[in-house]
């Protein structure tokens, strides 16, 4: 009899229930909008997380490195005051539930009896001339003086078919194979060279070639001769690389092309080479030491569970950092997450406020209407009863209202949202075009 009575009321009462139903469309609009920016913003969010892969790096921090420099600044000096990453520190995380696979990296530097893949003409340097290797303007701190400079990058790795390069399709191995496992644990000394580089130099599979330190003085009055390289390799596999490209801001040690790919074991016996560590004191680094780790996840978006469930499993994360290309993520997400923020207080506030207004309305509404109570007491009606009246009066208008308001909102706020959200990745866009670019290798 209540629902009749509501039902009734709604329909001889118009004035009341437009406006009620007014309240309730506009706060369904505007729920509905900011719902769907933050629909839109976690979806960014998401895409950009995948985007950027399922792989963290575990490395010294930066922190770390800042703290051993202090007070000397010398990279020689470094040894004994900066932590130094090692496998049995690396092994700790791959009892992760979120990690697939992994790969330890190595890397150093070296001369060889083989000649480099050198950089092609710049139009823009005028006359035809070449490329100087000093127009990069790289100084290699703790060289040696005299010493030259190293024709090639050596990268370490357990795996080398997790190696970056390799895993995003940048290199592809084209004759030949990978190292296995157990050429990592004897530290074989096998490699994988760049195709361009195997033609100029006549090597193929099955190919060996010496390499040897850089770091080296010249050689001269009162200094002993520069070693010949000595440190053999066996060609097993050759990979194609990016097509070279002309830059004056690029020496030939930096190329795809002169970079040996080898078993991490091996770059550690190979460090062992006079001049092919910059470090002093190198003997007495631990045995295994490594540059970095690599870890593969299940699922890019469980970055953050990794990486709080590293400090479970007794990564000190003072000394060490695990990076999943944040600051990127930061670059292409960090307009989003604030976008998200603000669309969620928004809808905090939108959702009691409107909640606010309605309870108001509902108490106007019912003090206009004690003529009303009082005649449907007198009729016999309990108070029970005409509360349940008038809650059914205000649930009916809501639920239409906002019914209405839902799907209106959702037609007009997806294309102010999907507008929003261009301007935000538009923005990000610009910002890392404009953004100067860094290059960062070892050499040591």
């Amino acid at each position: 009899m209540s629902i009749i009575r509501a039902v009734r009321n709604i329909i001889k009462s118009p004035g009341r229930v437009v406006l009620l139903g007014a309240v309730m469309f506009v706060i369904g609009v505007m729920v509905m909008a900011g719902f769907a920016v933050r629909a839109g913003t976690q979806r960014s969010i998401t895409e950009a997380r995948q985007s950027l892969g399922n792989t963290v790096n575990l490395q010294v921090s930066f922190k770390s490195i800042q703290a051993g420099m202090s007070g000397t600044g010398a990279v020689s000096s470094l040894k004994g005051e900066m932590p130094v990453l090692t496998e049995s520190e690396a092994a700790k995380l791959l009892k992760s539930k979120y990690v697939i696979g992994s790969n330890y990296i190595t890397s150093s530097s070296c001369t060889a009896k083989i000649k480099p893949v050198k950089l092609p003409e710049n139009p823009n340097s005028g006359n035809g001339q070449k490329n100087d290797p000093a127009a990069g303007r790289v100084q290699f701190i703790g060289g040696a003086a005299g010493g030259s400079m190293p024709d090639f990058r050596v990268a370490g790795d357990k795996n080398a078919q997790l190696n970056s390069d390799f895993y995003n399709g940048t290199k592809k191995l084209v004759d030949g194979r990978f190292f296995n496992e157990d050429e990592v644990k004897s530290s074989a000394r096998v490699c994988l060279i760049d195709k361009l580089m195997a033609e100029q130099n006549g090597l193929k599979v099955g190919s060996t070639f010496k390499i040897g330190g850089w770091n080296i003085p010249a050689g001269g009055e009162g200094e002993e001769e520069k070693p010949e390289p000595d440190f053999e390799l066996t060609v097993i596999g050759i990979f194609e690389s990016p097509e070279v490209q002309s830059s004056n801001a690029m020496i030939p040690f930096m190329l795809a092309n002169n970079c040996i790919h080898m078993p991490y074991t091996t770059v550690r016996e190979f460090s062992k080479t006079k001049g092919a560590d910059i470090m002093s004191s190198s003997e007495e680094r631990p045995k295994d030491e490594i540059a970095f780790a690599t870890y593969y996840l299940n699922d890019p978006l469980n970055t953050d569970s990794f990486k709080n469930e590293a400090k479970t499993l007794g990564l000190d994360t003072d000394k060490f950092s695990l990076d999943a290309r944040d600051a990127e993520f930061e670059r292409m997400a960090g307009p989003m997450q604030k976008l998200d923020g603000l669309a969620k207080i928004g809808l905090i506030v939108l959702i009691g406020s409107g909640a606010l207004i309605i309870v108001l309305m509902m108490t106007i509404i019912t003090r206009e209407r004690r003529n009303e109570i009082g005649i449907l007491r007198a009729l016999g009606a309990k108070r029970r009863s005409v509360a349940f009246q008038f809650a059914c009066e205000a649930l009916i208008i809501c639920v239409v209202a906002l019914t209405i308001g839902g799907i209106t909102g959702g037609a007009f706020s997806q294309p102010v949202a999907a507008g929003l959200l261009d301007k935000q990745i538009e923005q990000v866009e610009k910002e890392q075009q404009n953004s100067p670019k860094m290059v960062m290798f070892s050499i040591g």
